[in-house]
């Protein structure tokens, strides 16, 4: 609590007076050399006083005294509250705009045609700079995938064509269980209760495995050998949750 200017004042003087009348009445015995600790006291005590309106903080001998604590704590408080608010609201903000910059919906299919024209615009403008683009040539070199890459391939299209059939119960939106990432739906589908913390930690890693290859990472014999093992009966659970809810 903190009370007004002029009862602060009223208050001050009234300690004041009230101290300096008890320190009159002692002067007599400290004059004569008979002064006790408490004496030493008040006078500390007294000067304290006398001096705290000039001094946001004073310190004497085992006394310290503050202004300005309660005006401080509460300009804190309001600054903690600010900048609380601050993060809240840029979280929400970052929720719901995120999901915008991250998956779309392909376009449909009247405007393959127009897009097929500006790529190839695009390699013409390029190649007339003087860039050397391969084309189709180097694209088909590029499509004979290794055993391996198909196993993860594969892997990783059931794990998320699982994934998002269990999503459509749990997600109004048909947009945002289609083209949302495998985090978004394990994050959907755990907050629904329909896959539990471990198990959807065991999505995540073995999906990180498989996306070794979609991202054109080396992968080793033992990482296939894993997915090989896991993925198909980690999809099989998955298959199994959804069947059952059926």
């Amino acid at each position: 609590m903190w009370f007004s200017k002029n009862f602060r004042a009223l208050w001050w003087l009234i300690l004041v007076l009230c101290l300096t009348y008890v320190l009159a009445q002692r002067l007599g015995t400290i004059e004569g050399g008979n002064a006790k600790p408490v004496d030493f006291l008040l006078i500390v005590v007294w000067l304290g006083v006398c001096l705290a309106p000039l001094f946001a903080e004073i310190s004497l001998p085992g006394i310290k005294l503050k202004q300005k604590m309660d005006e401080l704590k509460e300009a804190v408080s309001t600054e903690v509250s600010s900048l609380r608010s601050e993060i809240r609201n840029s979280v929400e903000v970052r929720s719901s705009i995120a999901p915008n910059f991250w998956f779309g919906a392909p376009p449909p299919d009247y405007k393959l045609g127009e897009i097929e024209q500006q790529v190839r615009a695009l390699a013409s403008s390029l190649q007339s700079q003087g860039y050397r683009v391969q084309g189709s040539h180097a694209f088909a070199s590029s499509q004979v995938l290794s055993a391996n890459d198909q196993v993860m391939f594969a892997s990783r299209r059931d794990i998320e064509v699982e994934l998002r059939a269990l999503a459509e119960r749990v997600q109004d939106d048909p947009d945002q269980k289609r083209f949302a990432p495998v985090s978004r739906l394990l994050w959907l589908l755990t907050g629904a209760g329909t896959l539990d913390k471990h198990t959807a930690n065991l999505i995540r890693e073995v999906y990180s495995v498989c996306s070794l290859a979609i991202h054109g990472e080396r992968i080793s014999e033992k990482q296939v050998d894993f997915v090989l093992k896991t993925a198909p009966e980690l999809i099989g659970v998955l298959r199994a949750i959804r069947e059952r809810g059926v």
